[in-house]
């Protein structure tokens, strides 16, 4: 949801980067409204309502129904904030096993749990061109990347696809949510403002 988010924002713009960290801002700003207002779990392992506890973020005065105005001034607010630790966490994995289906071929025999997330940010800057994947990095070590390079291929199929993928997505997230919160019925009015 995020990466539709920030595609959007930039008018689908055919040669779009952005930084992790500014994903990772549109994340907690997607999660905040049910974490905040409807007190929905993300599941047990899930890092992203314990940071946005940490932040200590509030809406405006309405905040059972925050406008879009409220939700622009938490963004705001996260991106004043020191987030380093869960962009940290999410880096460990989360932009490498997204566009890991793109390098099955290439990854034949690395074990998934050590290595293949070393070997997808160089496969993928090697092999941008080529194998086309959802986006690169700037840098070709797992540690060290700032931004993510989308391709211009991906970014007009999403702009033209743009209402079904997130439409998808969408039906995706929820169904997660009610599985993280089996004793509640999770809604899409839980999950978006």
């Amino acid at each position: 949801m995020a990466i539709l988010s920030k595609l959007k924002s930039s008018g689908f713009a055919s040669s779009y980067s952005v930084e992790f960290q500014e994903l990772v801002v549109e994340m907690l700003v997607i999660a905040w409204y049910p974490a905040n207002i409807h007190y929905l779990s993300f599941g047990t392992q899930d890092k992203i309502v314990r940071t946005l506890e940490d932040l200590n973020l509030e809406a405006g005065e309405s905040s059972s129904h925050p406008s879009v105005n409220d939700i622009n001034q938490i963004r705001k607010k996260i991106r004043h904030q020191d987030i380093d630790g869960i962009v940290k966490y999410l880096k460990r994995y989360v932009p490498f096993r997204l566009i890991l289906p793109f390098f099955k071929d290439e990854l034949q025999g690395i074990d998934i749990n050590h290595g293949v997330d070393t070997e997808i940010p160089k496969l993928a800057i090697a092999k941008f061109d080529e194998i086309k994947p959802l986006y690169c990095f700037d840098k070709p070590n797992k540690s060290q990347f700032e931004r993510l390079i989308f391709h211009p291929e991906w970014i007009n199929y999403i702009q033209v696809n743009h209402g079904i993928l997130l439409n998808w997505v969408s039906w995706e997230w929820l169904q997660y949510m009610q599985d993280c919160n089996p004793s509640v019925e999770v809604t899409h009015r839980k999950l978006f403002v």
